[in-house]
């Protein structure tokens, strides 16, 4: 899953549909280790929910890796919220490791 939205990131960035995201979640301008050490931090407490989390993970690390950014294609409209199926995934797992977890 999360080569698959690699690729869909590298083909909309390439047809320019979608904003390049230099900073990290949802555009959240911190520094990029804070966030990737508290994702680290829930999949060691989430269980078998990991997998959703990794994938989304691997998707949005192998395009700052490869392309320099994470290419946000998906926007809320009205709302200058843009965000990629990676972000999604690592937000549902999220949801779920911290609901399982009541």
């Amino acid at each position: 899953m999360g080569i698959f939205d690699f690729t869909l990131q590298f083909l909309f960035s390439l047809k320019g549909w979608g904003v390049a995201n230099r900073g990290v979640s949802f555009g959240l301008s911190a520094p990029a280790i804070v966030w990737y050490l508290a994702y680290a931090m829930v999949m060691l407490l989430g269980g078998y929910k990991t997998k959703l989390l990794l994938a989304g993970a691997v998707g949005n690390m192998l395009s700052r890796v490869i392309l320099g950014y994470v290419w946000d294609y998906i926007k809320i409209p009205y709302i200058e919220l843009w965000f990629n199926f990676s972000d999604i995934m690592i937000v549902l797992a999220s949801i779920f490791i911290i609901w399982k977890s009541k």
